[in-house]
């Protein structure tokens, strides 16, 4: 198989997944309103049609998700001190980043053994940024011991992407005086 085949079956099977979307959407700082839903439904395409998505709003309740709900979603379920996973949505929302962590574990494997260079990543910097630099996805992975080590973080589009987000700050604060 060529390295182009390679690099485009992964580009369709990143924008075309239906375990991933909604990760994505979250991390995208996108509210999700998830309608009740059976996780053990392998056909999932008629729940996520009816995902609402709302841009850059707070979660307000339980059956919502946001970036700023994902501490609870992704806790630890063996802590005594936290409750038990069992609802339907935050198994979604857990399912859907489990896709993602196993994607960019690919991704890992296939750089460290050379059948994908640092240019043919870069289409996937966006995600692989947003999961490196979230504390609560970084608490998931650690807690569980997912095979993901961010060993492609090092790279120069990472790095343009805290720089933008550092100038995004800046000018805000900026505005703001």
């Amino acid at each position: 198989m060529k390295r182009q085949e390679i690099l485009s079956q992964l580009i369709s099977e990143f924008e075309s997944s239906e375990k991933m979307f909604l990760a994505k959407a979250i991390l995208d700082d996108f509210t999700c309103n998830i309608v009740d839903i059976d996780v053990r439904d392998k056909d999932t395409s008629w729940w996520l049609n009816q995902l609402i998505l709302e841009d850059n709003q707070k979660a307000q309740d339980e059956k919502v998700f946001h970036e700023c709900a994902l501490k609870k979603a992704l806790r630890y379920h063996k802590d005594p001190t936290k409750d038990k996973v069992t609802d339907e949505r935050e198994i979604a929302v857990r399912a859907s980043f489990d896709a993602l962590i196993k994607f960019f574990r690919k991704l890992e494997y296939l750089h460290s053994i050379d059948l994908l260079k640092e240019k043919e990543l870069k289409y996937f910097y966006y995600y692989y940024y947003l999961v490196a630099k979230n504390k609560d996805v970084q608490n998931y992975i650690s807690a569980y011991g997912l095979a993901l080590d961010f060993s492609i973080s090092n790279l120069k589009p990472y790095k343009d992407y805290e720089k933008r987000e550092e100038n995004e700050r800046n000018r805000i604060q900026l505005k703001k005086e």
